[in-house]
This record gives structure tokens, C-alpha cells and sequence, in this order.
């Protein structure tokens, strides 16, 4: 057995389910392959246009209940920087149906309202991980600073992929056009010519994800065991549709003290898990490639207590 580079051990809050591979947060590399992320951007010829190619295996992640589709990422697609991820949610779910407002300004909408209160219903641990953005063009009104789930504007809308702009019912961009408001019909068909703001179509957010945040990934299905257990279990290379188990700011451990380590038992004091109620304390541990080769659930207390845990 190779030796092992480092132990992290963390509280972990926020599972999210994934459909590609992983990638780098910040300078820490958390699994191979995932800067190969299907992002759905582009086939579109032009607006209005009622039909184009569809685009396969685009990511879709799991996020407050919901399945979002990848549109940007790593500086590549929609509103996308360097380590961050851009989603869109995914068709086949919905928050609601709404009108835009009582003319097309953005700004004190009821679709921004709308938009506000879908991000509210994310838990605190979901809305951490949230980038507030900007929107300062494609709307009517004021610039919009500090959006977390925002729409559309039209010219982002025609950089997303034909096959993810298809949705259950028509869904509101933001951009205005001679005091009406643009659409994406349920075939994914940019509607240019816009509708009135008294109508109602749905609300479809975009938001943008911090990859710094991501600790590792494992498959979503049987990719790390839930039970608390003393010996950490090998992780293989994921397949298929992938967790992404984040940090939270609200889940710090005040400190982790190895006390001894001795052939392959790890035993360790950790503090400041009193906060955390009906959470669980996990441990990973990786090689100096950062790839995760072990995992296990240590404890379910809450109150601060020495752990052992054996590879």
C-alpha cells in the first residue's frame, strides 16, 4: 500500500448529486476527469428559430430538491469564471408560474420576487455555496447587483445549448423588447417578438455554484457508505451520476488533533461539533494527486469526543 499523504476530517452538511466528473476548487485537485464537464452551450444558429441540433450528456446536478443543467463553467459558457460552475434548471422541474410585472424593468418585478423566493427555499448550507452575480445588461431598469437565482438574459439564452433550453411550459428571460418581455417556448424556441408582462410563464432560474467549496466526489448511488463505522472504506473511481459533498460555513470544526497514529490506526480529538445537530462526522482521505481513496463516517455525536478510525 502506497503511502498516505494526508488525513482531512470535516462535518460535512451539503450532498450534491452530480451527473459527470469532478474537478480542481481553488489549488487543491478533488478528482480527475471533471474539467471534461459537458457544459450546455451553443447549437443555436439564431434566435426564434424553432428547431437545431439537441446536445447529449449535458451534467445535471442536484441542488435544493432540483435537477440543474451545467451552462457554464470553469470560464467557459455562462457567466462562468475561473472556479465556478453556472446551472440552469433542468426541465422536468419547476418552482412556479408567474407573470412578470406590471411593465418590463426587472428590478422590483414580480419575477424577481419570484426568483428571490426560489433561492430562499434552498436551506442556509445550499445558499452558501450560491455566487451573488450581477446583471447589467439584458434588462430593463436598473442593474440588478447581488442576484443569487436570476433569468436569462436573450443573448445568454441563445448560447445555451437548443436541447437545454427545451422546458415543460414557456419560461421568462429577462431581456425587454418594445414593452414587452422575451420568451423560451417549451421547445426551447427563443420567442424574439416578446409578451406581454401581464402573462404568466414559468420561472426558471440560473445560479452560479463556488467550486470552491467542493470537497470530493463519489457515484450517487452506493459511492460512500451513510452508517457510522471504524474503518474507512476504499472509494474507486466514480461512474454515472456522481455526489459533489461540499463545505459549509456554519459546519467549521474549531480544531482536529491527531493523537497518535500507529501502523493503520488514526486516532484524533476534534472540537466544535456541539452546534451541529443531527449531523455526522465524516473522514477522507486522499493521495498527493488528491484523489479520494478513502471514506468513512466516524461519528454521529454531537458533543466533542476523541474518534478512532483504521484504514
Amino acid at each position: 500500500m502506497g503511502s498516505i499523504k494526508f488525513l482531512r476530517v470535516a462535518a460535512l452538511l451539503l450532498f450534491i448529486v452530480i451527473g459527470a466528473t469532478s474537478a480542481a476548487r481553488g489549488d487543491v485537485k478533488i478528482y480527475p476527469g471533471f474539467n471534461s464537464v459537458t457544459v450546455g452551450k451553443g447549437n443555436t444558429p439564431s434566435v426564434n428559430d424553432g428547431g437545431g441540433p439537441a446536445l447529449k450528456d449535458v451534467t445535471t446536478i442536484g441542488f435544493a430538491g432540483k435537477q440543474w443543467n451545467v451552462i457554464g463553467y470553469n470560464g467557459t459558457g455562462i457567466a462562468s469564471k475561473a472556479g465556478t460552475m453556472t446551472l440552469l434548471l433542468s426541465n422536468g422541474y419547476e418552482f412556479a408560474i408567474s407573470a412578470f410585472g406590471s411593465n418590463n424593468n426587472y428590478s422590483g418585478s414580480i419575477l424577481q420576487e419570484a426568483m428571490n423566493n426560489a433561492y430562499s427555499s434552498a436551506n442556509l448550507g445550499e445558499q452558501d455555496v450560491v455566487t451573488p452575480h450581477t446583471l447589467s445588461d439584458g434588462i430593463a431598469g436598473p442593474e440588478i447587483q447581488n442576484a443569487r437565482f436570476w433569468p436569462l438574459s436573450t443573448e445568454e439564452a441563445k448560447d445555451v445549448a437548443f436541447y437545454v433550453r427545451e422546458f415543460s411550459t414557456g419560461w421568462w428571460l429577462r431581456s425587454p423588447v418594445n414593452g414587452r418581455v422575451i420568451i423560451v417556448a417549451d421547445n426551447g424556441g427563443i420567442i424574439a417578438t416578446g409578451i406581454l408582462t401581464s402573462n404568466t410563464r414559468a420561472v426558471r432560474p440560473a445560479f452560479i455554484l463556488k467550486l470552491s467549496n467542493v470537497i470530493f466526489t463519489s457515484a450517487a448511488s452506493g459511492g460512500k457508505p451513510t452508517t457510522v463505522r471504524s474503518v474507512l472504506e476504499d472509494v474507486g473511481a466514480p461512474t454515472g451520476a456522481l455526489k459533489l459533498t461540499v463545505s459549509s460555513s456554519d459546519l467549521n470544526l474549531t480544531s482536529v488533533t491527531p493523537i497518535s497514529i500507529e501502523n493503520r490506526t488514526i486516532k484524533f480529538d476534534y472540537s466544535g461539533s456541539g452546534a451541529i445537530v443531527g449531523k455526522k462526522l465524516s473522514a477522507i482521505i486522499s493521495d498527493d494527486t488528491g484523489a479520494l481513496k478513502k471514506y468513512g463516517v466516524c461519528s454521529s455525536h454531537r458533543l466533542p469526543i476523541a474518534a478512532r478510525i483504521f484504514l
